[in-house]
This record gives structure tokens, sequence and C-alpha cells, in this order.
């Protein structure tokens, strides 16, 4: 039986707009209160440096994503190799951890920050919709998959997914 070819089912349309429309009373928060919630008293680099800190970490994760989802994709495989070693959607992290934070920090107000955390629980409530997407694309494969690879970040390592384990880093 031929495999189907893998198209990408993400749920990053749906995502960018709920977050956007939950987070909008957060922004407009702290633009209206902005000269209560920003901080500035306090040396800038307490902001900045962290903000560089995550955004490069977060380049490189969202780099190796792309990169290995881009073979994976013209494979027509699952990715399970480099990034999605660790995580299964390495590129929703990206942005929720590292990225979207970064941008925040610049702006010296903490509370822009629940906007990250309104992004992670939109993304949790969104990605079983996705996961039950390429389970159907990919069967047992994707199950077994699910069950050694942590969904969004990779702590704590499950016990039999270690990155030395050459099976965590493959196209299945």
């Amino acid at each position: 039986m031929r495999q189907k070819r893998y198209i990408p089912v993400g749920i990053g349309l749906k995502w960018i707009i709920w977050t956007a429309v939950l987070s909008s009373p957060i922004a407009f928060i702290a633009w209206w209160f902005s000269d209560y919630l920003t901080i500035r008293n306090v040396w800038a680099g307490v902001f900045y440096i962290p903000a560089v800190v995550l955004g490069v970490c977060g380049l490189i994760l969202w780099y190796k994503s792309i990169t290995t989802l881009k073979r994976c994709l013209k494979e027509g495989k699952l990715c399970t190799s480099g990034a999605y070693g660790w995580c299964r959607h390495p590129l929703y992290a990206a942005w929720t951890f590292f990225f979207i934070p970064a941008g925040l920090l610049l702006f010296r107000s903490p509370i822009l920050l629940l906007c990250s955390a309104i992004m992670y629980i939109v993304l949790r409530r969104l990605i079983p919709l996705e996961e039950q997407a390429l389970q159907e694309q990919f069967g047992q494969k994707y199950l077994e998959y699910k069950n050694r690879v942590n969904m969004l970040f990779p702590f704590p390592c499950r016990a039999d997914n270690h990155p030395s384990q050459e099976n965590t880093h493959q196209c299945l």
C-alpha cells in the first residue's frame, strides 16, 4: 500500500488568532497603565540580557526545527530527529518559550509576560487537533513517537528518551 503524502496540518493560524484575542486585554492594560506597569528604575540590562539569550536560543531551536521539518516533509516522513527528538512541537515551543518572552522583555512590563502564558494555554488546547491529524497520517509510528517524546518542553526527560539513543534521531 502506498503511503499518503504528508500534508502539514498545523494549528498555527488558530493559535495566533486565539492568542491575539485573549492577549488583547493584557496588552491594552499594559499600554493604558504603562506609567505604572513599566519598570524604569532598574538597569535596562536586567531585561535586555535575558531577552537576547531567549532570542538566540529561540532562533537556534526555530532554525533546527525548520530545517528538519523541511527535510521530513520532502521525504513524506514523520519528523523525529533533531529538535523533534526532544519535543514533538519545537516550532511552537520556540515561539512560546523564547521569541515572544524575549520581545516582551524589551517593553520592560512584566504583565506582558502573561501573553506568553496565554499562548501556552491556547496551544495546549489546540495541539490535540494537530496530533489527531498526525496520528491519522502516521498511525502507530506517531503513537510510539508521542509516547516517547514530550509535547513542548524536553524536560523532564523521559527514561526511554535520552538523546544518546539512536531511535530518537531518525525519520520513521
